[in-house]
């Protein structure tokens, strides 16, 4: 209904340079109708009719809050590279302005985009950025406190997966106790899953199901059902590394069944937990077309850190299957390696290289192994990876 008024008013409007800025307010309006629908290829075009306008009225204001929705609009179909080219400009005009709330908010949306894309440390510093300057406003709002507790949880992910686990969980119990002080649902939620996050990451399973399971029954509640897939896919893949497969796998089948996005964040990654459960589970098959699928969703969108935790997963699902299938597991475990050195993500790198070592040393490559074993373990003792096996 309000997409019909919006677009009855833009036809009516005149189309001269006087009448330019309420043409920009009238689509920022018809965008804000349509986002709740997901009509996201009319969203980019209607923005797009906008931002030439913004640009030739001269209008900052106006230009920025474009280009941060055009940020918000390519985060959300899955094209990140384009999110942060945008998000880039949009920073530069908030920061031109002195702009404090629409900085945080690009900031925000600019991690988002380099996590996706395996920028873990590029996220890291944007973070670090982001809570410097929200941690020190004043204002104490339910907006202000939702985007400081996702901006933590997010750094204690990021910082877990490039093995920096004594600030993660420094960082994650700080934060815990801070959500538990404040006494609001979102942030203990965020503050568990942070927790979770990294045990998971660190191989420590039952610390990770301890602490997502306190999690969960947030996710439950009405306000926040959107986040339950978000706590049950790590949930389940720690059921998964404590042998509770029956547990794992019910819990992840629907996780991956409820994730609705049909871009890589957040879908790549639950896809993947499932493909391990399946394989642990003894069925290769299974696992594989998850990895597949994963696979696929990563590629299209470069979402190279999910790309790495792809190969893994089908280097260990080919060596599983053994036969013909060896070679291609040390093609994707080298992958996996190279991939996650590439993107300082140090346990996977532990992992794969292990992972690789154990084949080596089957093809009667003793040399090789060793040294990719005693790599492995270098960084898992350095990290502190607690699942770390001794040898091979």
């Amino acid at each position: 209904m309000f997409q019909e008024f919006f677009r009855s008013l833009l036809e009516k409007l005149p189309q001269d340079e006087s009448h330019g800025r309420e043409g920009i307010d009238i689509r920022i309006l018809l965008r804000h109708s349509l986002f709740p629908l997901g009509r996201f290829e009319e969203i980019g075009a209607v923005l797009e009719e906008a931002r030439p306008a913004a640009e030739k009225l001269k209008d900052r204001s106006r230009l920025g809050a474009i280009l941060t929705f055009l940020t918000t609009h390519h985060l959300g179909i899955g094209s990140h590279e384009i999110a942060i080219h945008l998000g880039s400009q949009a920073l530069w005009i908030a920061n031109e302005r002195d702009d404090g709330a629409a900085r945080r908010s690009v900031l925000f949306q600019l991690i988002q985009a380099n996590v996706s894309l395996g920028d873990y440390k590029q996220a890291i510093s944007l973070d670090r950025r982001l809570l410097s300057e929200a941690e020190a406003d004043e204002n104490t709002g339910l907006a202000q406190l939702t985007l400081v507790s996702l901006a933590r949880m997010w750094l204690v992910w990021c910082l877990a997966e490039i093995g920096e686990f004594a600030e993660a969980f420094a960082k994650s119990k700080r934060t815990l106790l801070a959500a538990q002080t404040g006494g609001q649902s979102l942030p203990l939620l965020l503050a568990h899953l942070a927790q979770g996050l990294a045990f998971l990451r660190q191989g420590s399973y039952a610390d990770a199901t301890a602490t997502l399971e306190q999690a969960q029954p947030l996710s439950l509640r009405p306000a926040m059902e959107a986040w339950w897939a978000a706590v049950a896919s790590p949930l389940g893949r720690a059921y998964a590394g404590m042998g509770r497969l029956e547990d794992a796998i019910g819990l992840l089948e629907e996780a991956v069944s409820r994730t609705t996005s049909t871009r890589g964040t957040g879908n790549a990654m639950r896809i993947l937990h499932l493909g391990d459960a399946y394989l642990l589970a003894g069925r290769p098959n299974d696992a594989q077309s998850m990895a597949g699928k994963a696979m696929e969703l990563a590629a299209t969108h470069h979402e190279r850190g999910f790309e790495a935790y792809a190969h893994l997963l089908l280097g260990q699902i080919h060596g599983e299957i053994g036969g013909d299938n060896h070679e291609q597991a040390l093609t994707h475990f080298a992958a996996a390696s190279g991939l996650a050195e590439k993107l300082s993500m140090q346990p996977l790198q532990a992992r794969s290289l292990h992972a690789l070592a154990i084949l080596q040393k089957q093809d009667g490559r003793g040399a090789e192994a060793q040294e990719a074993f005693e790599s492995a373990r270098g960084i898992a003792e350095k990290i502190g990876l607690v699942d770390f096996p001794p040898g091979i």
